[in-house]
């Protein structure tokens, strides 16, 4: 559900389907932020540069299960190429070594099955926005439905959103307050 922040939220991880908004003069400083249907601050960042990711979007409980994917497909391919290396040094076909090899093969092709089936779930909606009325600092990273941007110079008062046509998040000035 959306996530409501009276004040704001410091180095802080939130994951949500919804939306995070703030009070009126709320901040949203360090940490990362998951909200699947935008974000909406007064300030996002700081002059400090605190490290603070705003990820909109995107289902962050298939990202979790791509990121465990990923991570397991590494162990496994590091275990296949120290059974590969045994095999070949041996000389000889040890059959346990030949079976391990052959399940490790087949763990790593399910994951990547499985992988690729999360992927076209993973974002949701490429209509979600990043609004500060405020400002965004400089140095703040945004990602919406995977498109990148690393704030350049401080913005704001202002919405990011998605452009499908260029495959860019670009700036709506929204005017002083």
């Amino acid at each position: 559900g959306d996530v409501r922040v009276s004040t704001g939220c410091l180095n802080s991880v939130i994951n949500t389907l919804g939306v995070v908004s703030t009070g009126s003069r709320g901040v949203i400083i360090g940490g990362k932020v998951y909200a699947q249907q935008g974000v909406s601050a007064f300030q996002i960042g700081s002059s400090a540069g605190v490290r603070t990711e705003i990820h909109c979007g995107m289902d962050y409980r298939v990202l979790q299960k791509l990121t465990w994917i990923r991570d397991r497909n590494i162990e496994l391919a590091l275990k296949l190429r120290e059974v590969e290396a045994s095999l070949a040094a041996k000389g000889r076909q040890n059959p346990r070594l030949i079976e391990l090899r052959g399940k490790l093969k087949e763990a790593i092709r399910r994951m990547n099955d499985s992988a690729k089936r999360l992927s076209a779930s993973l974002d949701k909606n490429e209509a979600a926005t990043v609004t500060a009325h405020g400002e965004i600092h400089q140095g703040v990273f945004v990602e919406i439905c995977h498109v990148p941007l690393v704030v350049s110079k401080s913005l704001g008062p202002v919405r990011l959103a998605l452009d499908k046509t260029f495959g860019v998040i670009s700036p709506d000035n929204l005017g002083r307050v």
